[in-house]
């Protein structure tokens, strides 16, 4: 059975995907994935949402082939200047299940140049087209060409941030060359920007990597995408009509535009296909069966909260309590992990420090509230997504 990605790829069209393929995982059956060759709505979190959708089937049983629309005919150095085929592909490299549309012809052989062309790319921070920057490490990859570029190395995480800044100021600057205005605020705001990356990307590394028993889990993926959108206030608005959190969040008036009436912002996914805040949590803390899920998520943001040490020796939850208080006023932030999809707009609901999990604000994606908590089908690994407004 074919479970077919659209071009017109939607927040409602990933939860279809989820429907469909839990409903066939029901019947046990092989699925396939025949994604397309481009995708055309660049809305908040998107691409990222598609990342975990491939996570959560590819550690299915009877996953299948990754079908791509295209022939073995065609040069596929073109699908590698979309940002949504590198991460796949490497997901699914050693696996051998990517293939052209028919399902017959394999396109590994064809992809390894433009895999390695991109990959180097990335070593040297380069932004994609469309102001975007792609960084992704590979786990399963040898070292020398598995690991994060910009903040890892051949012996591990660099847990520097003046380092990250230094490695990512000169690519975001290039994202934001064409715009004045942009790149001066992006100056103002630049060592804040980068933290928030740090942390991110850190935390990946403490929970992302090894299973339940800390053993490093193949195949695994982690990475950071980095977007930059400059757009009229009512694009924002009619786009996400029917995200009431989006909408609510572009539409305040703290969101300064500039004479065109435009929003400059920067957007920052992280993913990882781990365990999942949940799951790992679980496996990390005595009393973590005891919590529901959401209880689980509201204690990860919560300074101090989680009591395993992390690969460097100090409390986990220091990163995410302060990124949020990073974003205080400013930012919006989505986590969507296990069964949980949450989010909370920093403008209207502002950072506070907060010492148990009953007084940590998140609210559904859904039900758009604190206490009507969907429960989601499970998505596998972890995504945080955080808009950064540049004003």
């Amino acid at each position: 059975m074919v479970i077919p990605i659209h071009k017109e790829l939607t927040f409602e069209e990933i939860d279809k995907l989820y429907l469909r393929f839990n409903r066939l995982k029901e019947e046990d059956i092989t699925i396939d994935l025949a994604i397309s060759s481009e995708l055309t709505h660049p809305h908040v979190g998107l691409i990222p949402m598609l990342y975990q959708f491939v996570i959560t089937w590819s550690k299915y049983n009877n996953a299948g082939k990754l079908l791509v629309d295209v022939s073995v005919e065609d040069d596929l150095n073109f699908l590698l200047e979309n940002e949504f085929y590198f991460p796949i592909f490497s997901l699914l490299w050693n696996k051998n299940k990517i293939y052209d549309r028919t399902g017959n012809n394999s396109l590994r052989e064809d992809l390894a140049k433009p895999m390695g062309n991109f990959r180097d790319k990335m070593e040297k921070v380069l932004p994609l087209k469309g102001w975007k920057l792609l960084l992704i490490g590979v786990d399963h990859f040898p070292i020398s060409r598995g690991y994060l570029p910009c903040f890892e190395n051949q012996n591990g995480f660099i847990d520097n941030e003046s380092s990250s800044l230094a490695n990512l100021r000169l690519s975001i600057e290039q994202m934001l060359n064409y715009s004045k205005d942009a790149a001066r605020l992006f100056a103002h705001y630049q060592a804040d920007f980068t933290s928030i990356i740090h942390e991110l990307v850190k935390n990946t590394i403490q929970w992302g990597r090894t299973d339940a028993d800390n053993v490093g889990i193949n195949p695994s993926i982690r990475g950071v995408l980095i977007k930059f959108s400059k757009l009229k206030r009512s694009y924002f608005i009619d786009q996400y009509s029917k995200q009431p959190a989006l909408k609510s969040y572009f539409s305040h008036p703290t969101l300064r535009e500039n004479t065109n009436k435009e929003l400059y912002f920067l957007e920052i996914s992280v993913f990882d296909s781990g365990l999942g805040f949940i799951d790992k949590f679980k496996s990390q803390n005595p009393n973590g069966t005891s919590l529901t899920d959401i209880q689980i998520v509201r204690s990860c943001l919560i300074k101090n909260m989680t009591i395993a040490k992390g690969i460097y020796k100090e409390e986990k939850g220091l990163g995410l309590d302060r990124i949020l208080n990073l974003l205080d006023y400013k930012g919006f932030l989505k986590i969507k992990t296990g069964t949980i999809s949450v989010y909370r707009n920093l403008i209207t609901h502002p950072y506070k420090k907060v010492n148990n999990e009953r007084d940590m604000e998140l609210f559904d994606w859904l039900t758009n509230t604190k206490d009507q908590i969907s429960n989601n089908l499970k998505a596998e690994g972890s995504l945080i997504t955080i808009l950064y407004p540049l004003n």
